[in-house]
């Protein structure tokens, strides 16, 4: 038996877990064929795994935007949770026999529930930009609730969130990470208030904006070109306001709920670093999973599958879960402390390692890697080597033993929180120091990430930081390299040496376990 998660709409993405929890097959369309930002199809995914196919006692469960329908399903919430006996069709291409349909917010929360540290109860809160949750009486942008060992539960009685839908249209639809830099953009951006004017101006910069793929969104504005310093004081001012009224709403549901083993965060608007922060500060703890964009909503749907039948969740530790269609050569050196030796020298790194990560950020499998202290490589590596907006910043990556020597703030394993960088970090690291003098660093402990942890001390013996510049191996407008041939056609004539450190390709067969990744 396994556990297959199925989720289309953007971030297309099948999820299949093994009869004992752990992930058999991940795979996000758009980092296959034809490697499209926010893939539609679910062909590309099957197409690239020939020989993945539903058997009969397989648990099938497809995330639902939106649901019409109450049922009864052993106790839990029947608005989160809904059985089906249809089958999911796609292009009339796919068909697959589903057993269960879920929330999408809900899938949310299991996606991030699932790399928790340990079984205590907590309070969740999903919270996106778009799309309504599990409550089918009302459009919502969020869900609260709370979530055990032993099951799950929403509270409709919520205070309720702002949705991030202003800043992801002013900016263009779905941008998350276009809005996670202006973070720190600027610390003197103005205070707005939402008036008739401000919202005219709003309108008189903007366009209307249709992707490409012929998915209409005309009502979402976008940004007009060229972007430049007077707009983006003026959005960045309006990025901090919406952001002050979505924390409104999460600071009092805290308060009204009052968690005593922290919150379960979840959903595409906690890739806003200050509200994790803020929710770290005042909750204590945070639980948050790397893949906060849709691409995890298949993984919460397998997770619920295999909770349903087992009475227990699954629990991941690591990222890297993406699988490769294609295996990895060797290229380049392959020990840790030898590519320390040549970004020691300078040299601009694209590194593929093991299987690819899951979410939107890079986190040390499909990473560019360069010299923190070079204050040239901001410039270099965000705009000339990955084309990207000129406000854009690039995140470091830091064992957890420097972090208190550079930073001030929580210590997060995947980029989600926004701390500020000390005296000695603007000195030695200008290149990941933000324009309001914050960061979001990328936590490396020796016992989850030895192989990068050797990489960064190694670095530190020869430079005297254990720090460098981490942003995701991909240029503008493409996704995550998954494979050795999209790296080498996404930094075709960059100042970009790639390192590809061998892994073998997925392969399906029940008998077949997957190499340890790290050394």
């Amino acid at each position: 038996m396994r556990y297959i998660g199925v989720h289309c709409g953007h971030d297309t993405s099948l999820v299949v877990l093994s009869a004992s929890g752990n992930v058999e097959l991940f795979a996000q369309a758009e980092r296959f064929h034809p490697r499209e930002k926010k893939g539609w199809a679910l062909p590309p995914v099957f197409h690239a795994f020939p020989g993945f196919k539903v058997l009969p006692d397989d648990v099938v469960v497809f995330v639902a935007v939106n649901m019409h329908q109450e049922s009864d399903l052993r106790g839990y919430d029947p608005k989160l949770v809904q059985r089906t006996t249809g089958s999911f069709v796609h292009d009339g291409e796919i068909e697959i026999p589903g057993q269960y349909m879920i929330s999408h917010h809900i899938a949310h929360v299991f996606s991030s529930w699932c790399f928790r540290p340990d079984d205590k109860p907590r309070m969740f809160i999903a919270y996106d930009g778009v799309g309504p949750d599990a409550n089918h009486k009302a459009l919502r942008h969020y869900l609260v609730g709370k979530i055990t060992s032993t099951g799950f539960s929403a509270n409709y009685d919520s205070v309720d969130i702002a949705s991030s839908i202003p800043v992801g249209g002013i900016l263009g639809y779905d941008s998350a990470g276009k809005a996670m830099g202006l973070a720190g953009y600027k610390v003197d951006a103005p205070k707005l208030e939402w008036t008739d004017e401000n919202v005219l101006k709003i309108l008189t910069m903007c366009r209307h904006y249709k992707p490409a793929n012929g998915i209409v969104a005309s009502t979402f504005p976008c940004l007009q070109e060229p972007l430049n310093e007077k707009n983006m004081d003026f959005v960045a001012g309006f990025y901090k306001w919406v952001i002050d009224q979505i924390w409104k709403g999460v600071k009092g549901n805290i308060e009204k709920f009052n968690p005593q083993n922290g919150v379960v965060v979840s959903g595409g608007t906690s890739l806003a670093l200050e509200l994790n922060t803020k929710i770290h500060d005042m909750a204590g703890s945070l639980v948050f999973g790397p893949a906060v964009n849709d691409c995890g909503l298949a993984l919460g749907a397998a997770v619920f599958g295999y909770f349903h039948r087992n009475n227990k969740w699954p629990q991941f530790s690591s990222a890297s879960l993406m699988s490769l269609q294609k295996r990895l050569p060797k290229v380049g050196p392959q020990e840790p402390e030898l590519i320390a030796d040549k970004l020691a020298e300078g040299i601009v790194v694209g590194l593929l390692r093991g299987k690819a990560e899951i979410g939107p950020r890079s986190l040390g499998f499909r990473s560019i890697l360069a010299n923190a202290g070079d204050p040239n490589n901001l410039k270099l590596v965000s705009q000339d080597i990955k084309e990207r907006e000129f406000y854009r910043p690039l995140a470091p990556i830091v064992t957890a033993e420097q972090f208190d020597r550079f930073f001030d703030g929580p210590k997060g394993e995947y980029m989600q929180y926004r701390v500020m960088c000390n005296e000695e970090a603007r000195r030695l690291l200008p290149v990941v120091v933000h324009r309001d003098l914050s960061s979001r660093p990328q936590v490396v402990y020796k016992d989850k990430d030895p192989w990068m942890h050797r990489l960064l001390v190694r670095y530190g013996e020869l430079t005297g930081v254990e720090c460098l510049v981490n942003t995701s191996l991909n240029k503008a407008g493409k996704p995550i390299c998954n494979t050795y041939e999209d790296a080498q056609e996404d930094m075709k004539g960059k100042p970009v040496e790639l390192i590809s450190i061998a892994h073998p390709a997925h392969r399906f067969s029940h008998d077949y376990e997957e190499p340890k990744i790290y050394a």
